[in-house]
């Protein structure tokens, strides 16, 4: 006679194998929401996502050379815009949806760091002497960082907070960069040391720490940093091959590239210690410098190989296998991820289009 508890329990144990089973491979599967572009405009990328799943990025008003800061939710992009024949890009969100990047014209030393609450831009001014500012983050306590350029090769990260900008200094060498803050006020980056090397970066309380590079690597950068702590960024290895790197306790894991790839970047990473990145198998000319200004700009659509990831429980998952088989997407960018998991980024939409994308994981 069939036994339907014998029967139940065989299920029930074949399906704890299969979580497990999937657990142990890394990553969960993943639904994909394309953010379409806007009304007029034809692309879009995502690079911040906060923990009500708003996305934040860049995407054209019209088809054309400008761009546009955007913001996404509830299925909808909104234009945050641009002053009047400028552009402007978004990079960084808090959680009470104020959003910092950029506004920039056609010329070097337009660029100016910008804030926006709603639709409305605040200025944020920048360092005296500097003709160039970028905004990276924001954290909860509305305090922001990013950096300054007083000429192509010499550049400040800054802390902005009660509408005062300050500089955070360097490592004893000539140029620092800050692109994260945390709850705390933890602010992580690169800087210059007095030996001349480039290394990631922890300031707190006054003062920047160097965090050094993974053993046998000549650099390092610190591009995202949790509330725990937990730190992901990339640098250079012994064989001179740019690699992601997850660091946390004092311990550095270095992360990719995808199969054939020779660049790897750690983009992001929450506090379960999952990390989002991207391989490909070159840099594009204006990703020269390498971080998140740099490579927030538009891929390359001849790029041989492109690949966003997530890295989970010390397995690196190509994002693309663990979305709906025949989605039509090519994903090339993962730039952020939130708490829940969530992750957004930037890829090829199955209408052949630069879109911007949320992922949900499907627990």
């Amino acid at each position: 006679m069939f036994n339907r508890i014998s029967f139940l329990a065989f299920f029930l144990a074949t399906l704890c194998i299969d979580i497990f089973a999937s657990a142990a491979l890394g990553a969960p599967r993943y639904a994909i929401t394309d953010l379409g572009a806007l009304p007029n405009g034809n692309w879009s990328s995502g690079y911040d996502v906060n923990a009500a799943g708003i996305v934040v990025g860049t995407g054209n008003p019209v088809v054309g050379p400008n761009y546009h800061a955007i913001i996404w939710k509830a299925g909808r992009m909104l234009d945050l815009g641009a002053p009047i024949g400028l552009s402007s890009q978004a990079y960084g969100m808090n959680n009470a949806n104020r959003v910092v990047g950029v506004s920039l014209g056609d010329t070097f030393g337009t660029e100016r760091a910008t804030m926006w609450v709603g639709r409305t831009r605040i200025a944020l001014g920048s360092l005296p002497g500097t003709p160039v500012s970028v905004a990276a983050d924001i954290n909860d306590a509305n305090q922001v960082v990013g950096s300054v350029l007083y000429t192509y090769n010499h550049t400040q990260a800054f802390l902005w907070q009660h509408g005062t900008m300050m500089g955070l200094g360097t490592l004893g060498g000539r140029s620092s960069s800050a692109y994260a803050i945390n709850t705390a006020g933890q602010i992580v980056g690169d800087a210059d040391t007095s030996a001349g090397r480039e290394h990631a970066f922890l300031w707190q309380d006054g003062e920047m720490t160097d965090l050094g590079a993974p053993p046998g690597w000549s650099s390092s950068t610190a591009l995202a940093i949790t509330d725990d702590g937990k730190i992901a960024g990339f640098g250079t290895d012994a064989g001179g091959a740019t690699r992601g790197f997850l660091y946390r306790n004092g311990t550095w894991t270095p992360i990719g590239p995808i199969g054939a790839d020779s660049i790897s970047e750690s983009e992001d990473v929450n506090s379960a210690g999952y990390v989002v990145g991207f391989s490909r198998d070159s840099y594009l000319s204006a990703d020269a410098e390498s971080g998140r200004e740099a490579g927030h700009s538009r891929f390359d659509a001849n790029a041989r190989s492109e690949h966003a990831w997530v890295f989970v429980d010390g397995v690196q998952s190509d994002l693309q296998t663990v979305i709906p088989a025949g989605s039509g997407w090519q994903l090339v960018r993962a730039d952020a991820i939130n708490e829940a998991g969530q992750i957004a980024g930037t890829g090829w939409a199955p209408n052949g289009l630069q879109h911007g994308f949320l992922l949900t994981p499907m627990f």
